[in-house]
Parts: structure tokens; sequence; C-alpha cells
């Protein structure tokens, strides 16, 4: 494991290609975590994840944020708007590769200032999720597996 330090930051709209790599990552190692298949993912074209980074970085209706070691993304969460009352962001997607879990990255994207107000995926890995939970946020009812 590399001593590099871990940043996190929101991912920007031309970073496509390294979030389509991170998210296939994630839903090859955890697919019972996510509403997508590995295999729906890697079909989907070179439009959808030229989208999916845009929607991402401006932050409407949902974020995604990159956790990066030097270059290679290590990590990714994602969070959607929730119109109140009261407003919040919900975190519905959260993953490390496995050598960076441990590290107390969880604990610094999902600080307790930032997400209070929000929610932690409980159909994540168990130590996602109780990382994410211990930092304030409350759980979501689990989603259904993908179809």
């Amino acid at each position: 494991m590399s001593s590099s330090p871990i940043r996190i930051r929101r991912t920007h709209p031309t970073e496509w290609q390294r979030l389509r790599e991170i998210r296939l990552a994630a839903l090859a190692d955890t697919p019972m975590a996510f509403r997508e298949t590995y295999a729906g993912g890697l079909a989907q074209p070179a439009a959808y994840w030229r989208q999916r980074a845009a929607d991402g970085a401006a932050g409407v209706a949902k974020v995604t944020f990159l956790a990066l070691r030097v270059d290679p993304a290590v990590g990714m969460a994602g969070g959607m708007r929730i119109d109140g009352p009261p407003a919040r962001v919900d975190v519905v997607a959260l993953w490390l590769r496995p050598d960076v879990r441990g590290t107390g990255t969880i604990g610094r994207g999902c600080s307790t200032r930032s997400s209070a107000a929000g929610t932690c995926p409980t159909h994540s890995t168990r130590g996602a999720r109780s990382r994410c939970c211990s930092t304030g946020t409350r759980p979501v009812s689990p989603r259904p597996p993908p179809g």
C-alpha cells in the first residue's frame, strides 16, 4: 500500500473515464452495494459516463466525489440531494479499494459537519456503513439487489 496522502474532491466533468474505471472496480468488488451490475456498467456508452461525470460535478441533483492518491482513483462516493424539510444530501454510493480500507478515508469524506443531516447507505459493505454512520449520518433502508 502506498503512503501517499489521499485527497477527496468533487469529480470534474472531464473525468468520465476515471469515474468509469473506479465505478466498474466498485461494481466488480462489491456488486451487492449498488443498483447497477458490473455487466450493465461495462455496457454503457461513453456518452453515459460523460453525462454521469458532468452531473456529479455540477452538484445540483447529485454529487460525486473521488478519493485520489496522486493520480489513480482509490475510491468514490456519491450523494443525492433531497429537498427539505430539511434539505440534505444522502450518501447513496460509497466504495474504496480494499488496500485503502481502514485508513480513515471514509471518516474524512463523510465528516460530521458535511453529512450530519444526511444519511448513509445500509446496503454498502459493513465497514463502509459503520464508518460513514459513525460520523453523524443516519442509516437508510437497503436497496433491492440489481435484477
